[in-house]
């Protein structure tokens, strides 16, 4: 498993150091604003067969005739450049190969102002994450993961739920979107959608049409990488209902603070894809544009030194109540990927609630764990 050790080996410091690259995916980056000052943002290993869209940062702001080059195209290619109004330079990569390859940052005269070393994995594995989980878990996500990650899937019949696909080379995470598909399967639909500037950045949006049994393959180019059972259940079946919190520690008054419906069936086991109506101190609540709303996900205000409020979240008769410290708040649910990277998007989004994620994914390479059961 890679370390944040490890990842600095692959960095390559240039001529300018105050240069820096970043990319639109949201993984633990090498070096950067978690760990000190920059080096480059970059997301690595990426994962065969992604792109990248490549930014580069504090450079002069004249910069016509300068470009990104790659001294290995056939194991990563650098085109699509585009200086922008404002004088700043992208471009898109593509993780063509297996390999190593080192992206250069040249000047209208040829001069190299900066590089860095980007390494190329096939990802030969693919996890799964339930989205609603992964939003609450905060600062408690390095040693909670598992908590996320899905053996097999429970959804609700007539519902949506929402699963994050990971990419793994080995036990080693590897980043990118738009790799695998879904195949068409009957009473199932699946979309594949994707996002960027989040720590994983691939979904899939399940809706059965009925109860039933089913087997999902992911591939990518004819390659199974993961299959996930999924069992879609009636609505009668969801007996169960808590509330789950994204912990409130470190938080600054007016903090976006998650709260998320964990239904239950009568097994025990979660239901995704439930949607809840919500009430704050016996108020119904809206999404943020005050329009009626229902979802598995509320997000409130924190109210730093406030009194309790009570949130209650119902579905169908069955209830569940938290008190919290919230000023005010707005129903949402899973299909929201962040605010600027909504099913399809292409535009980064560092949503809040993600940053401790970063860990997660990192983690979840050295293990497989079977989802807890959640109690009614």
């Amino acid at each position: 498993m890679r370390s944040f050790s490890l990842l600095a080996l692959v960095l390559v410091a240039g001529c300018q150091s105050g240069i820096y690259f970043s990319d639109d995916e949201g993984g633990p980056f090498a070096s950067g604003s978690l760990f000190q000052s920059h080096a480059d943002d970059l997301s690595l290993p990426y994962a065969l067969g992604t792109r990248i869209a490549l930014s580069v940062h504090q450079a002069p702001k004249d910069l016509a005739g300068w470009m990104l080059v790659s001294d290995t195209p056939t194991v990563f290619s650098v085109d699509n450049q585009m200086l922008d109004a404002s004088g700043n330079l992208s471009a898109t990569g593509h993780a063509l190969a297996d390999g190593s390859a080192r992206v250069r940052l040249l000047d209208g005269s040829g001069t190299e102002r900066h590089a860095t070393a980007v390494e190329v994995r096939a990802a030969d594995t693919a996890k799964f994450y339930a989205h609603g989980d992964l939003r609450v878990l905060g600062g408690a996500a390095s040693t909670m993961y598992s908590e996320a990650e899905l053996a097999d899937a429970r959804v609700l019949a007539g519902g949506k739920a929402v699963i994050a696909v990971g990419y793994f080379h080995a036990s080693e995470r590897v980043y990118g979107h738009g790799l695998v598909t879904a195949p068409a399967i009957a009473q199932l639909a699946v979309d594949n959608e994707t996002s960027s500037g989040l720590p994983i950045n691939e979904w899939l949006f399940i809706d059965a049409a009925a109860p039933g049994t089913f087997a999902l393959p992911i591939t990518q180019n004819g390659v199974t990488l993961g299959t996930l059972p999924v069992t879609a259940v009636a609505d009668s079946d969801v007996t169960g209902l808590s509330i789950a919190a994204e912990p409130s520690a470190g938080k600054s008054d007016g903090d976006k603070t998650w709260l998320q419906a964990r239904a239950s069936g009568s097994d025990g086991r979660e239901v995704l894809g439930v949607y809840c109506d919500w009430t704050l101190d016996g108020a119904a609540q809206t999404d943020d544009n005050g329009k009626p709303k229902s979802g598995d996900l509320y997000r409130y205000r924190f109210a730093k030194g406030g009194p309790m409020r009570t949130v209650v979240a119902t579905h169908h008769g069955v209830a569940a109540t938290i008190a919290v410290p919230a000023k005010d708040g707005f129903v949402n649910d899973t299909t929201y990927l962040g605010c600027s990277a909504a099913p399809g998007s292409s535009s980064p989004s560092r949503d809040g609630g993600w940053l401790a994620f970063f860990v997660v994914l990192a983690l979840a390479g050295a293990r497989s764990l079977r989802r807890a059961a959640v109690a009614p």
